[in-house]
């Protein structure tokens, strides 16, 4: 893992479905928090519905100092930190904007093209 000064982004693992609610819990505790979603239609047999979607289930990624790791274990729902090869993994700050980027021009040109929508 790489040392440096600057905030580094880690993937918290949650309870099942709980992504969008312990995102807003970070956020209320001033932790900088990210979980990527869409917006897609379900139907039901009486009626459709617009529903919020996490596109990584069961994890929120969260941008903190190496001192303030622990913090997020204050928040309802969080369970674990992601390791890899024994070290809590890390997501590089480039990596989390081409993320946001790839999501929000691929979700916009569908809502644009009326894809998934009949």
């Amino acid at each position: 893992m790489k040392q440096n000064n600057n905030n580094d982004w880690f993937v918290l693992y949650t309870k099942a479905r709980q992504e969008l609610k312990v995102l807003e819990r970070l956020t209320h505790l001033g932790i900088k928090a990210y979980t990527p979603t869409k917006i897609e239609v379900r139907k039901w047999s009486d009626r459709k519905k617009k529903i919020q979607t996490c596109l990584l289930p069961s994890m929120v990624l969260v941008c903190l100092h190496e001192s303030e790791i622990n913090q997020v274990f204050d928040v309802p729902g969080v369970k674990r930190y992601l390791f890899f090869n024994g070290v809590r993994a890390v997501v590089f700050d480039h990596e989390v904007l081409a993320m946001k980027s790839f999501i929000k021009n691929t979700y916009q040109l569908s809502e644009e093209k009326g894809l998934g929508s009949r």
